[in-house]
């Protein structure tokens, strides 16, 4: 009897064990199809949606092509190229956006960045080091750097310093920002959402800056994830930036 009792334990716990098992698997299924949800679903296909209503103009200031410390090689002719819309208003919701270039290949060390508005009232300015390795550098405006102001145009510029000068013939390259609100429900939305479907809403909307600049965060911390790289080209192949899509990023 109490053999009995006891292949009847037994078999209960081995029960329990396998249900466990069971139950686990079927959670680590769950959560695993949740976070691939993420990357499938198409409300997270990231594309980019000019603001209705606003002029196009020319947000691509132009890029010298050679200089002095542009690299002889085959990238020599290659310029520096602002990851920009080509005809449409380059907008962001930030204070301090994030501003992202290509760069060729160049024996410069160090690159000037400045930030002015129309009335030369802003006028933010900083020497940064830079890699020589070509690729995308993102440029993000530091928090004790002036807030842009809302609805207002400004100018940014990079300028490659070559034998540490700055020169009449040095790789320049320049863009238009404009900071603008988000309404009420766009912030709602965003403050629950993660990378990616924070770069579809900011697309959607017309929001070029930060559309990209989450992108490209989201790029580098998942730069195994194809559906990340094809929404990353893609989205760049949408406003004429296909010669770099496939640019990696340089710090």
């Amino acid at each position: 009897m109490k053999k009995h009792q006891k292949n009847k334990f037994v078999i209960s716990s081995c029960s329990t064990f396998l249900l466990s098992l069971s139950l686990l698997g079927t959670i680590s299924t769950g959560v695993e199809a949740q976070n691939k949800s993420i990357y499938t679903n198409k409300k997270n296909q990231v594309t980019f949606e000019p603001p209705r209503g606003d002029k196009p103009q020319q947000t691509a200031g132009g890029a010298s092509r050679g200089g002095q410390c542009l690299s002889d090689s085959k990238e020599a002719n290659s310029p520096i190229i602002p990851l920009l819309p080509t005809n449409s208003p380059a907008l962001t919701v930030k204070s301090h956006p994030t501003l992202l270039v290509y760069v060729p290949e160049t024996s410069a060390t160090e690159a000037y960045f400045a930030v002015r508005d129309n009335n030369e009232e802003y006028d933010y300015q900083t020497i940064l080091p830079i890699g020589d390795s070509e690729g995308i550098i993102s440029l993000t405006l530091p928090q004790d750097a002036p807030d842009l102001d809302m609805n207002q145009d400004y100018q940014w510029s990079l300028v490659l310093m070559c034998d540490g000068k700055l020169r009449p013939d040095s790789p320049v390259v320049k863009g238009n920002i404009k900071r603008v609100a988000t309404n009420n429900y766009m912030s709602q939305k965003l403050t629950q959402a993660g990378l990616l479907e924070s770069a579809a809403i900011y697309g959607k909307a017309g929001i070029w800056y930060d559309t990209v600049a989450s992108l490209a965060e989201l790029k580098t911390t998942k730069p195994n994830s194809d559906y990340v790289s094809n929404n990353w080209e893609n989205l760049l192949k949408t406003v004429g930036l296909e010669r770099v899509a496939q640019a990696k990023f340089v710090e």
